[in-house]
Order: structure tokens, then sequence, then C-alpha cells
């Protein structure tokens, strides 16, 4: 099973996860902020390769200092490179595979909250980036992207193992199991209304 860390920076405390194994391969996922304060806390550790859940400000405010200073590749999916300054060094569509030794996480297209949205999903663990969060999916910019991405977490993310662990892009994670049940109920209460911004499951 893979090792998780993950440390919040920012402004916006977007968390910034450190994933090993234990034969030494390693992934970061969204360097937001504080490139020297990510260093340090990395230390001595190098990751084999930087994977963008999103570009957002936020998720990448750190990306060009951390790669250069750990010379690590990144890839995102490819409407991310739109949103970068750095070109990309490899792009993950949807159902492209991740290996981090002997780990493999699959690339899964959620988009709403931005356009170039990925979960990564592998060893019972899904990183869902910005997407869905305990109690509420990522805050969308009007209606039709809610609705985007409401589709993409009953499509992609709800038929995983109810066992699944999520860690967020923010705050503190969730399991598929309380998702499941919290969109469920949301089902129930709202009836189609155009709805955006900060939506919670219990908002309706």
């Amino acid at each position: 099973m893979p090792a998780i860390e993950y440390l919040p920076v920012g402004d916006w405390q977007a968390n910034c996860y450190f994933v090993g194994v234990p034969t030494g391969e390693a992934l970061l996922l969204d360097p937001g902020a504080e490139a020297e304060h990510l260093l340090a806390w990395l230390g001595e550790r190098r990751p084999g390769f930087i994977v963008l859940t999103h570009a957002d400000p936020d998720h990448v405010g750190a990306l060009d200092a951390v790669a250069e200073a750990l010379g690590s590749p990144v890839w995102a999916h490819p409407a991310a490179q739109a949103r970068v300054q750095r070109r990309l060094d490899r792009t993950l569509a949807h159902g492209e595979r991740v290996q981090v030794g002997p780990v493999e996480f699959e690339v899964r297209h959620v988009p709403g909250h931005s356009p170039d949205g990925i979960a990564l999903i592998g060893a019972g663990r899904c990183f869902s980036g910005d997407s869905l969060f305990p109690g509420g999916p990522g805050r969308t910019p009007d209606p039709e992207a809610f609705l985007t991405l409401l589709a993409a977490i009953e499509r992609e993310l709800l038929p995983l193992d109810p066992a699944t662990v999520v860690y967020p892009g923010h705050g503190a994670g969730t399991t598929i199991r309380t998702a499941r049940e919290e969109v469920a109920g949301f089902r129930r209460r709202w009836h189609g209304e155009p709805i955006s911004g900060d939506v919670t499951w219990l908002g309706v």
C-alpha cells in the first residue's frame, strides 16, 4: 500500500500530497504554494514525477520552482497545458495509467470545477482534486458546470469500492461510502433547479 503524506499550503490551504511506495518510487500531487516550505518538507525525498489534479492557481503556484528544484517531470490533463507556463512532460487522458513502483493509479476525467480536472484512483485511494469533498462537490462557476461535475462524480467516482478513501484538494478526506449516501440524499431533495457555486449535499 502507498504511504501518503500531505501538506496544506497557501492562502487556500490546498493539499499537496506525497505518495510513496516501499520500493522507493513516489509522486507529488499539486504543489500549490510555498515552494521553500514544500521543498523543506520533502527533504531528501525525490518524487519521480509531479501530477496536477487541475491547474487552478492555488494548486500550481509553486509548480515551476518545485519542478525545477527536484528535476521532476510534470504530468496533467491535456486541458491543463493552456493554464500553466511550463510545457507538460506528459498529458494524462481519461483511462490512462500512472505507475508508482508496483502501485498503479487510473486517471479519471472529472470536469466541472475546472475543464482539466482529473482524479487518480488506485490501491483503495482516490485523489479527487477539487471535484469531491466531504459534504459536497467542488465549487462550480455556473449551473451547467455543476451538472457536468455532478455527472462526472456519479459516473467516475461513486461506483468505486465503497471503502475507497477520498483525498480531496482541500481539507479532510472522506470515503466513497459516505459520498454515496450524501449524494443519494441530495438527489432525493433536489428537483433540478439551477444551482452552482459552493453547493453542499445538504444545501437543498
